[in-house]
């Protein structure tokens, strides 16, 4: 039957062709095809870019937050504060590094939160993170009462302070796309939010 069918199709384009305005309804609906095809398919590269890239900023985002953990439950003493326009920095003595005085620094020019000894340069220090677009940092007096302000020690946690602090509250979020015109869109950033450590060893003075 199909051919048959075939064969009567064949015998009327040999016999009669096609006419002009066939052929042109033809390349129209081919062109139009096309169309459709490349737009799914520019639609498809470009969620598989995002997706890709939104996977990688959060590893990178859970492998900072696992070592921001890991420092702040061996916390000793906290020795410094410094928040500012473009810093916000916190040091303090550490079992997890052999005693050492360390810091944590979010630099706001850079969009980078930054681990290493005190005594060195902010410049050298290891990039835990980068495409950092907001830090915030709170230590608390009750770790059982943390969406309390008056349970909040910030923004001065001045020395006299420092014996109150039971625990440790920070926030941030990353961008996924360096791109400037892409930074304040919400589908370009994630956020962690309210991540409270209460440290195991901090020392009451």
């Amino acid at each position: 039957m199909n051919n048959l069918v075939n064969q009567r199709i064949k015998a009327y384009i040999n016999k009669n062709g096609f006419t002009l305005l066939e052929i042109t309804a033809a390349l129209v609906i081919s062109g139009f095809m096309m169309t459709i095809a490349t737009m799914v398919m520019g639609n498809m590269i470009e969620n598989f870019i995002y997706l890709n890239a939104r996977a990688d900023a959060a590893k990178k985002a859970t492998f900072a937050i696992n070592r921001i953990i890991n420092e702040f439950i061996h916390i000793n003493v906290v020795s410094g504060v410094i928040k500012n326009e473009n810093e916000t920095t916190i040091s303090f003595d550490s079992n997890f590094n052999n005693m050492l005085v360390m810091k944590l620094s979010y630099h706001k020019p850079t969009k980078t939160i930054r681990l290493c000894p005190d005594n060195r340069n902010i410049n050298y220090c290891n990039i835990l993170i980068d495409n950092v677009n907001s830090f915030n940092l709170e230590f608390l007096k009750d770790k059982f009462a943390f969406n309390q302000d008056t349970n909040k020690l910030w923004d001065s946690a001045n020395n006299d302070d420092k014996h109150l602090i039971n625990a440790i509250k920070f926030s941030f979020s990353i961008c996924i796309s360096e791109r400037q015109n892409e930074t304040d869109n919400d589908n370009n950033i994630i956020s962690y939010n309210d991540i409270i450590i209460v440290p195991r060893f901090l020392q009451k003075h």
